[in-house]
């Protein structure tokens, strides 16, 4: 009898995590899939520059056969990004100077940033005003991602932690990272594409999986005392 192995992956995890989940669930041995994950040439197309295939592992729930290969996965993930980023931006053309890789990169801070649906597009506006401003992003997400690729991340980030040597410290270089810091759903993906029309530049977690969202620094800095440091 043939039978299928139905397996989530879940928006937000890194390539790393997400191979590591597949080999979990005895989809494929963990050295193939980290030698998956430099098959660029099967996104060459729609980027170029990608040293890897971190952000183009689509999160979805997959259906493979009790016999498919490592290879058949990591493909039909990539596919299946493929195949949605090409309807989300049929109906949300990019702007100007956005390229997928610009896209992808926004998205997975975005993914990592907002907790609820609701707030990606105003988690976009903001990401998106300070880049037009020149500002750091001073993206939380980027450290724990350069902390991941350090193997020093233990669940959380401290003060010091935001002066950490890499070009994924988005306190430290302005502009967008280098890369991708996570796999991003198509929420994610359509928030990068359309960002609320605001005028905010800052925001910080109201410790519920909200945000409070302000304008200029002085009011940030009272959110911040309201609801960081008054914990």
């Amino acid at each position: 009898d043939v039978y299928f192995q139905s397996i989530t992956i879940p928006e937000g995890l890194t390539a790393d995590e997400t191979i590591r989940l597949l080999a979990q669930n005895g989809l494929g041995d963990p050295s193939e899939f980290e030698r998956l994950l430099l098959k660029t040439e099967w996104i060459r197309d729609v980027d170029p520059d990608a040293p890897n295939l971190e952000g183009y592992l689509f999160p979805e729930t997959y259906r493979f056969g009790r016999k498919v290969d490592a290879e058949t996965v990591i493909r039909t993930m990539v596919d299946q990004f493929r195949k949605r980023i090409t309807r989300v931006t049929e109906e949300l053309p990019a702007r100007d100077g956005w390229t997928v890789r610009r896209i992808v990169i926004l998205a997975s801070m975005i993914e990592k940033e907002a907790k609820v649906e609701e707030e990606g597009p105003l988690v976009a506006s903001v990401l998106v005003n300070r880049l037009r401003l020149g500002m750091t992003l001073g993206c939380d997400a980027t450290i724990i991602y350069a902390m991941k690729l350090a193997g020093i991340y233990e669940g959380r980030i401290r003060r010091a932690d935001l002066a950490i040597q890499s070009p994924y410290n988005s306190y430290i270089h302005t502009g967008l990272p280098p890369g991708p810091i996570a796999n991003p759903g198509e929420v994610s993906i359509r928030a990068a594409l359309n960002p609320a029309e605001s005028d905010y530049l800052y925001y910080v977690s109201r410790n519920d999986g909200t945000h409070h969202f302000s304008k200029d620094y002085t009011s940030h800095l009272n959110a911040v005392n309201k609801y960081q440091r008054n914990r």
